[in-house]
């Protein structure tokens, strides 16, 4: 804390009615805990210890440090548990990160799949696919073609590139690319 919000904090008067009523040894079973800690909080930690004062007993002192003690150790506990909970959900992100990275990899990859066209080298059609592309030779050019032509490998014809001028325009380019 700055000093100057520490300076700010008012002290008040322990609620020794709520701190006599208290049993230590049910805090440190477990019973009701949560809710005891939580409503003596303030009464613990924004009281002024004064020597002067005759309702500060050692007792209820020895009381009050009990209590904060396990308070205390109630913030610990907490604290780990949100932690555990941190850690977990920062997993569960970075799995999501990692399968929302393969899942945009895989739509980048079908999209410049679906962007590969295949050229005819008699006519320079354009084909979405080499099976077209191969049926289209047998169709159209089956005249030119030689026996070895209707054995044709298309996989061997390379993609043509698609390029979108600034215009909107577009063109294709032979080759591969990557």
């Amino acid at each position: 804390m700055d000093d100057e919000n520490f300076n700010d904090i008012t002290t008040i008067n322990p609620d020794w009615d709520l701190i006599d009523e208290i049993s230590i040894p049910l805090l440190e079973q477990g019973i009701g805990s949560f809710d005891i800690l939580q409503r003596t909080l303030p009464t613990i930690v924004l009281s002024k210890f004064e020597k002067q004062n005759e309702e500060w007993t050692e007792a209820r002192i020895a009381k009050m440090f009990r209590i904060a003690q396990l308070q205390i150790r109630y913030v610990l506990q907490s604290q780990q548990t949100l932690v555990k909970e941190l850690e977990h959900e920062r997993d569960k992100v970075a799995k999501a990160a990692k399968i929302n990275q393969t899942f945009r990899k895989s739509i980048m990859q079908s999209q410049r799949s679906s962007r590969e066209l295949f050229k005819c080298d008699e006519c320079s059609k354009l084909f979405l696919h080499s099976s077209f592309l191969s049926d289209h030779i047998q169709r159209k050019h089956r005249s030119h073609a030689s026996t070895t032509a209707l054995n044709l490998d298309v996989s061997s014809s390379p993609p043509v590139k698609i390029l979108t001028t600034p215009a909107g325009a577009t063109t294709a380019t032979a080759g591969s690319w990557k």
